[in-house]
């Protein structure tokens, strides 16, 4: 009995030790990606201003794509996993969606109250008039249907597969704390306050995709998170973070 626990003990840490590896290796496939989308970023450039704000955007649709592409291969044909494992499903649709709009909505009226309280912000537009907060709308309905390809490329790693797999060698709790832990420091910009939003994107995310086993839910946040901030506080070339 004894000798039947030491082995299932050593295998459950080389299955951990495994997956870990995955995880890292991929993760540095991240920072590869993000790296060639600053890349084209900074050295592209056309004369038109409003050019310059809306063609970025589409470097990271193209980046995170690819990335996408090149990791559902990997998780499909090499890991062994399918769709549903990786929360990609259909079943629950419509409650998924109510759920992510439900939640995001208060994130975008709350971005939208700070843009009317903060100064010298470096936006796409400010607002001044009922016409200003209608363009901005409009401005931000454009972004957030392109920020969806990158904040489903975020989910489809940092819950579908990360927090996914560590729920599998660990009880919910501390794969909760582990996976928010990891995407917290992940982006290595260790301000207490920039530290503070990623733990809560991340704690909210990871929560939505454990109550509904799906990325549709969590996608949605992060998408209305990137695109709200993109369009009423930092612009797209004025990101802190």
């Amino acid at each position: 009995m004894t000798e039947q626990t030491t082995v299932q003990e050593e295998n459950n840490e080389e299955k951990e030790t495994t997956i870990w590896l995955e995880i890292i290796k991929f993760q540095l496939l991240w920072y590869l990606f993000n790296f060639l989308i600053l890349f084209l970023e900074q050295n592209l450039a056309f004369d038109l201003p409003i050019l310059d704000n809306f063609y970025l955007i589409s470097f990271k649709v193209v980046g995170r794509s690819l990335f996408i592409a090149f990791f559902l291969y990997w998780a499909l044909m090499e890991y062994g996993l399918n769709f549903k494992d990786l929360g990609i499903t259909f079943k629950d649709l419509f409650a998924n969606l109510k759920l992510g709009l439900m939640v995001s909505w208060p994130l975008l009226l709350g971005i939208i109250f700070s843009h009317l309280h903060l100064n010298n912000l470096n936006t796409l537009i400010t607002i001044d008039t009922i016409e200003d907060l209608s363009t901005s709308l409009i401005y931000y309905v454009i972004i957030f249907f392109g920020c969806l390809i990158p904040a489903f490329s975020t989910e489809l790693f940092y819950r579908g597969f990360i927090f996914k797999q560590l729920k599998e060698n660990h009880c919910y709790l501390i794969a909760f704390i582990l996976s928010t832990s990891f995407y917290t420091l992940i982006h290595l910009d260790f301000r207490s306050h920039i530290m503070l939003l990623h733990f809560i994107m991340a704690f909210i995310t990871t929560y939505l995709y454990h109550k509904t086993d799906s990325l549709l839910a969590p996608t949605i946040f992060q998408a209305t998170y990137q695109a709200s901030l993109t369009t009423f506080l930092f612009a797209f070339t004025g990101w802190p973070f």
